[in-house]
C-alpha cells in the first residue's frame, strides 16, 4: 500500500501524528542537557552504541540519558522470575506485579544514574547534594520517558519501539557521517561494508516474510476453502526483539562493575570484568554471540507457544492431519519452531557477531562494525510497525452490508 493510502486512513494518520509528537518531545528532552561535561563519552564510548538501542543518550548528560534501559532490564529480570512456578507470578494481581516492576526500575535507575553521575564527576570538586541532585533528574527521566511510551501504546503507533528507532537512527546516522566523510576517499573497505549491510537487510526482510504453512482441518469451515485454511509459522519469530535484549543483558553487568569500579579502585578485579563484557573483546563479543543465539530460540518459543496452539486447536475442535488433538500436536509444533528459530538464531548470530570478531583485531574498524547489529533490530522493528499499519488500513478493504 503506497503512502498516501496510508495518510487517507484518518485513525492511522491519527495515532502518526500522535506519534510524531511523542518523538519531538523525546528530542527535546535530550537536548535538555544537565551537565556539558563530556567525560561520559570517553568513558562509556561503547555503551553509547548500545544505550541507542535502548533509547539512551549517553554522549552527554540529559533528561533521557537512560533512556528505556532500566526498564528494558526489569523485563527481562521478571521474564526470567516467572520462569519460576513456585513463585506463582501468574496468580498474582496486575496491580501488585506493577508495584514489584516499578521497585524493580526504579532500583536499576538509581544505579545507572550513579554510575553515569560519579563518572562524570571524577576528578572533580563535587558534593552529595549535586550528586543526588543530578541522579534525581535522571531517574525522573526514565519514569516520564516510561509515561510517554504507555501514551504512544494507548494512542500512537510502534509503542515502545519507536523511541528504540529514533536512538539507533540517530547513532547510524552519526556514524555513517564520521566514517564515510571524515576526509579519505571511498575505498574498498566502505564498499564492502556497504554492500554487506544490503545483504544483511535483505536477508532479513526475507526472514520475517518467509514463513512455515501446516494445513488445519477446521471442522466449521465450508469444505471449498479447506485447502486455504493452515496455520502460519514465520521464519523470524523472534523479530528484534532477540537483538534489543541482547544488548540489555550485556550492558546489566558493566553498569554494576562501573560503580564498583569508581567505589573501589584499588580492586583490579571489577575492571577486568569490564573489560570481559566489552565488544572490542574476544570474550565480550562471545558472550554477546552465545546470549544471542539462546534468547532468538527462546523469544522463538514466548512469541509461539505450541503448547497454547493445541489447546486453541482441541477446544475449537480443529487438528492437523495425522496427529492427534493435544500432546502429539503440541511436540509436532514443537519440533517445527525449533527448527526454524535454530536457523534463525543461527543467522542472526553470523550476521551480527562476525562483524565484532574483525572489529576485535582489527581496532580501527571496531566501531563502525556495531553497525550491522544496529541495522539489524531497525530493521526488525520498522517490518513490525509496517505489520501494525497493515493491520489498521484491514478494514478498509471490507465494505459494508448494508
Amino acid at each position: 500500500m503506497s503512502i498516501m493510502k496510508y495518510l487517507k486512513n484518518r485513525v492511522i494518520l491519527r495515532k502518526v501524528s500522535f506519534t510524531l509528537g511523542i518523538i519531538f518531545i523525546y528530542l527535546l528532552g535530550t537536548h535538555l542537557t544537565v551537565s556539558k561535561d563530556v567525560y561520559v563519552i570517553k568513558q562509556l564510548n561503547e555503551l553509547s552504541v548500545i544505550g541507542s538501542m535502548l533509547g539512551a543518550d549517553y554522549t552527554q548528560l540529559s533528561i533521557f540519558t537512560l533512556g528505556l534501559a532500566p526498564w528494558m532490564s526489569t523485563m527481562i529480570l521478571w521474564r526470567g522470575l516467572s520462569i519460576f512456578k513456585r513463585l506463582e507470578l501468574d496468580k498474582k494481581s496486575q496491580k501488585k506485579i506493577n508495584g514489584w516492576q516499578m521497585r524493580f526500575i526504579f532500583i536499576l535507575a538509581v544505579i545507572q544514574a550513579l554510575t553515569f553521575v560519579l563518572l562524570n564527576m571524577r576528578g572533580k570538586e563535587h558534593s552529595l547534594l549535586e550528586i543526588i541532585t543530578l541522579s534525581s533528574v535522571l531517574v525522573t527521566g526514565v519514569f516520564v520517558l516510561m509515561f510517554l511510551v504507555s501514551m504512544n501504546t494507548a494512542y500512537g503507533i510502534g509503542g515502545f519501539t519507536i523511541i528504540i528507532i529514533v536512538g539507533i537512527v540517530r547513532t547510524i546516522t552519526k556514524r555513517f557521517v564520521t566514517y564515510f566523510f571524515n576526509g579519505t576517499p571511498f575505498d574498498i573497505y566502505k564498499l564492502l561494508l556497504c554492500i554487506y549491510l544490503f545483504f544483511v537487510i535483505l536477508i532479513l526482510i526475507t526472514l520475517d516474510r518467509a514463513e512455515r504453512r501446516i494445513e488445519v482441518n477446521r471442522l466449521m469451515i465450508n469444505n471449498a476453502f479447506q485447502d486455504k485454511s493452515y496455520l502460519s509459522i514465520r521464519l523470524n519469530t523472534s523479530g528484534g526483539m532477540s537483538i534489543m535484549y541482547t544488548f540489555t543483558i550485556l550492558m546489566l553487568p558493566q553498569y554494576l562493575f562501573q560503580l564498583l569500579n569508581y567505589t573501589f579502585p584499588e580492586q583490579i578485579l571489577f575492571q577486568q570484568l569490564i573489560d570481559m563484557f566489552r565488544l572490542t573483546n574476544v570474550s565480550g563479543v562471545t558472550i554477546y554471540s552465545i546470549v544471542l543465539f539462546f534468547l532468538t530460540i527462546g523469544f522463538s518459543f514466548l512469541n509461539i507457544d505450541p503448547e497454547d496452539i493445541a489447546k486453541t486447536l482441541r477446544n475449537s475442535g480443529d487438528y492437523i492431519s495425522g496427529l492427534r488433538p493435544g500432546k502429539e500436536t503440541k511436540e509436532y509444533l514443537h519440533q517445527i519452531i525449533l527448527r526454524l528459530s535454530f536457523v534463525n538464531a543461527i543467522t542472526l548470530t553470523l550476521f551480527a557477531g562476525v562483524p565484532l570478531y574483525i572489529g576485535v583485531f582489527d581496532k580501527s574498524f571496531s566501531e563502525i562494525l556495531t553497525l550491522p547489529g544496529s541495522v539489524m533490530l531497525l530493521v526488525g522493528l520498522t517490518l513490525s510497525i509496517y505489520d501494525q499499519l497493515s493491520v489498521l488500513t484491514i478494514k478498509k478493504n471490507y465494505h459494508s452490508l448494508f
